[in-house]
Formats: C-alpha cells, sequence, structure tokens
C-alpha cells in the first residue's frame, strides 16, 4: 500500500512538474532596458543568469539575434556570444549546466543552420555542441490503479 501511495505522489509530482518550471513570459522593451538594445522588442518566454552574471535569454524575436541572445549584466547585447543565425523558431526553456554549457528547448528544428529537434546544448561561447546527441523521442507516464 505504502508503495503504490508513493507511486501515485510521484505521478502527480511529475504531471505538474512542466507547470512548475514555466518561465514566466513577457515583452521586451528595449527603449529602457540596457540603454536601448536596437531592435530587441518580442515575446520573451525564458531567462537565467549565467555563472559569469550574463543574462540568457530566449523567446520569439528576431533582432538583433533570432529568438536566444545573451546579454551582459547591464543589458547591452554580449557581441562575444557566438550564436550565428541561432534558433529558427521560439526559444521556451533555458538551463544552464554546471560546466557552463547551456541547454535550450522551444520549437525550433535548427540551430546556427544545424539540424536540432526542438533541444539543443550550447558550448559557453554559444556554439553548438555536436558531442550532444538528443535520442529521447518521447517520455510517457504510466498510471495504473
Amino acid at each position: 500500500m505504502k508503495r503504490l501511495y508513493s507511486l501515485k505522489l510521484c505521478c502527480a509530482f511529475l504531471l505538474l512538474l512542466p507547470s512548475l518550471l514555466r518561465a514566466q513570459g513577457g515583452v521586451l522593451d528595449g527603449t529602457t532596458f540596457g540603454g536601448g538594445v536596437s531592435g530587441l522588442s518580442g515575446f520573451l518566454s525564458a531567462t537565467t543568469i549565467t555563472s559569469g552574471q550574463k543574462i540568457l535569454i530566449g523567446g520569439s524575436f528576431s533582432s538583433p539575434r533570432n529568438n536566444f541572445c545573451q546579454l551582459n549584466a547591464d543589458g547591452t547585447l554580449d557581441v562575444g556570444f557566438t550564436v550565428g543565425t541561432s534558433a529558427n523558431g521560439t526559444v521556451r526553456s533555458i538551463v544552464t549546466q554546471a560546466d557552463g554549457r547551456v541547454l535550450i528547448g522551444g520549437f525550433f528544428t535548427q540551430y546556427n543552420g544545424i539540424n536540432r529537434a526542438r533541444i539543443a546544448r550550447l558550448n559557453a561561447d554559444g556554439t553548438i555542441d555536436n558531442t550532444f546527441i538528443m535520442l529521447v523521442r518521447a517520455l510517457a507516464v504510466v498510471y495504473s490503479a
């Protein structure tokens, strides 16, 4: 009985996890943030701060980078963060790893012209990590009473 209760609790947590981890979205205002990063406006759906106090932002915007970029602590564009053409669709989530690499997920099929099915791992400089190969196609929670 105790095992069944633990299984139910675990399943409930897994079902609620996406809503607990969802980033708060908003609208970027390039005229007041960062002294006016030129053309930075659109829908913001994910943000995080790196260990180096840089700001990673993802969403649906096209300038000065497509859907994903890194800002300096003062809000100006970090031009040393090499994203190339970046993601070709909306970036909905960003996770930084302890080693400085970054995982991004969302509604994109390419990152800097390289095919990636909605998830990509980047090196700390913004370039794609070609050693990361996504093999998972789907996850499912099976619940039986």
